[in-house]
């Protein structure tokens, strides 16, 4: 019985997670086709230490902490044949606070600028790196801090 209720509870638990909007994003950043939200990353994801990915997948520099000095950093996506990057579906704060925006850097699709949201606040922040084909080949966690608090 116990062991029964144990499994319902982290049933729930993953339908609430997988269940969570997408957080700050600011507009810029959804140029170019988005795929579905979740479309191959597992459910139940979580960071593996922080800044690690799959299928060669990396974010760099990873991982990063914003402060009054440095308000905003430029990350690339790169990885086997990566030409393009989108924002994955765990993209929120853990206090659930806007604590950090991230858009494009210019025309380019696999820098992005991530810059201090209005709350300090810690993310583990999905980038997809895409290829020519459009096809995903794999995903990379940016590790975040924001001690910026203006």
């Amino acid at each position: 019985m116990f062991l029964r209720f144990k499994a319902t509870a982290a049933v729930a638990s993953l339908s609430i997670l997988t269940g969570c909007p997408m957080g700050p994003v600011s507009q810029t950043s959804l140029t170019g086709t988005l795929p579905a939200r979740g479309a191959n990353v597992p459910a139940a994801m979580t960071p593996n230490n922080g800044c690690g990915g799959t299928g060669g997948v990396k974010v760099t520099p990873c991982p990063i902490v914003l402060t009054g000095q440095t308000r905003h950093i430029v990350v690339t996506v790169s990885g086997p044949g990566v030409v393009n990057s989108y924002l994955g579906g765990l993209n929120y704060c853990r206090t659930h606070q806007l604590c950090y925006l991230a858009e494009r850097v210019g025309s380019s699709q696999t820098k992005w600028q991530i810059s201090s949201g209005r709350a300090c606040g810690n993310a583990d922040i999905l980038f997809k790196g895409v290829n020519a084909s459009a096809q995903q080949v794999g995903y990379a966690f940016l590790m975040f801090t924001n001690k910026y608090c203006p």
